[in-house]
C-alpha cells in the first residue's frame, strides 16, 4: 500500500487475519499496518483534504466494528504527515499500545477519529515540520498516557516523569 494513495478506503496489512463471522471482530497476528484516511486535526479550516494515517503493531491489531475501535499492541507506533507546498509536518506517536475509537457516522467516506489513546509504558510523540531537508522545528513528549479527543479537540498527556522538549528557531 502507498502511504500517499487517496482511495481513502483503510487497508490492512498482516500476516495472518483472524475473523470472527458471530461477531465480526477480526484479530491481526504478527506484524500488522493499518492505513486511512481521517479529517486534518491540525487543519485550521475544516474542508482541508483529509490525511494518511499509518498505524503499525508488532504483535496483534484487534478491531471490534461493534465499539468501532481498533486496539494495536506490541510496539506501537502511528504516523500522520501533513504537506503543504515546500513544507511538510510529521506527527509519530509510539507506545506499547495504542487505541483508537472511529466516528460511527457510516455516511462518511473517510473515517474520523472521535478519540485516540496511547499508553501501557512509554508514550513518545514527536512532532517535526522541514522544508526540503531543512529542519523548521520540532516538539518532543514523554508521558505515561496521552489521549487525544475530537469532539473537545484536547490533548491530554498524563503521567509522572513527563518530558516536553521544543525547538522552533
Amino acid at each position: 500500500q502507498n502511504f500517499n494513495d487517496t482511495t481513502g478506503r483503510p487497508t490492512l496489512v498482516a500476516q495472518k487475519i483472524d475473523y470472527c463471522a458471530a461477531t465480526e471482530n477480526a484479530v491481526a497476528s504478527g506484524p500488522s499496518e493499518l492505513t486511512f484516511y481521517v479529517a486534518d486535526i491540525m487543519g485550521a479550516e475544516s474542508n482541508e483534504t483529509n490525511v494518511p494515517v499509518k498505524v503499525t503493531a508488532q504483535e496483534k491489531a484487534r478491531f471490534l466494528p461493534a465499539l468501532n475501535q481498533v486496539i494495536f499492541e506490541g510496539d506501537s507506533l502511528c504516523t500522520m504527515l501533513r504537506e503543504y507546498p515546500n513544507v511538510q509536518q510529521k506527527y509519530t506517536l509510539s507506545a506499547p499500545k495504542i487505541t483508537v475509537n472511529l466516528s460511527k457516522d457510516e455516511d462518511k467516506r473517510f473515517s474520523d477519529i472521535e478519540h485516540l489513546t496511547a499508553g501501557g509504558g512509554v508514550v513518545q510523540l514527536d512532532t517535526s515540520k522541514w522544508t526540503g531537508e531543512k529542519l523548521l522545528g520540532f516538539t518532543k513528549l514523554k508521558c505515561r498516557k496521552f489521549d487525544y479527543d475530537a469532539g473537545r479537540q484536547m490533548f491530554l498527556a498524563t503521567g509522572p516523569d513527563g518530558i516536553i522538549a521544543v525547538d522552533n528557531s
